[in-house]
């Protein structure tokens, strides 16, 4: 902001962020106390469409990685030993993420859906935790990130239901 002359807007931008970011962080913190664990997550930032060939998801020391644990969940490929590993559909069944997130390039998010039925022995297809992300909120970090935090918590972590008294 300063090199362009717009530090007042930056310092805005920035306590928005900064805002964003802590009351994620508290909402996390109830959802993690109140549940007992944390979530573990998987989140494949591009594969081809039609099918679950060429994954490539996100690994350690990634943003996305940040996001993740940010928001409550553990990486299911925080051992991996590159940044954005290319996985199979095997590995994923293997490593049974409770969250998937899939981040395809699309228009057509309920195709890009139903590609996850091939893994019938998933338990976040079973339990509707598959979410197909088709907006650009996740494309790379930006003065974005604290909204991409606050719905990757928001669909990892939704509101209980109101009881009925």
């Amino acid at each position: 902001g300063r090199e362009l002359g717009l530090s007042a807007q930056a310092g805005a931008a920035l306590a928005a962020l900064d805002e964003d970011v802590a009351s994620t962080t508290m909402t996390v913190a109830t959802a993690i106390a109140r549940s007992g664990r944390r979530a573990r997550a998987l989140f494949v930032v591009d594969r081809q469409p039609g099918g679950l060939a060429s994954l490539i998801a996100a690994g350690p020391g990634t943003y996305i990685d940040d996001h993740l644990r940010r928001a409550g969940a553990d990486n299911v490929l925080a051992d991996s030993p590159v940044r954005y590993p290319k996985i199979s559909a095997e590995e994923i069944l293997v490593r049974q993420p409770d969250i998937v997130f899939d981040a395809i390039h699309t228009n057509r998010p309920d195709e890009a859906l139903s590609d996850w039925r091939a893994l019938a022995g998933l338990v976040a297809l079973n339990e509707g935790k598959i979410h197909v992300l088709g907006d650009t909120l996740f494309v790379s970090p930006g003065p974005r990130l604290g909204q991409a935090l606050a719905r990757l918590a928001t669909l990892m972590w939704p509101a209980p239901a109101p009881s009925r008294l």
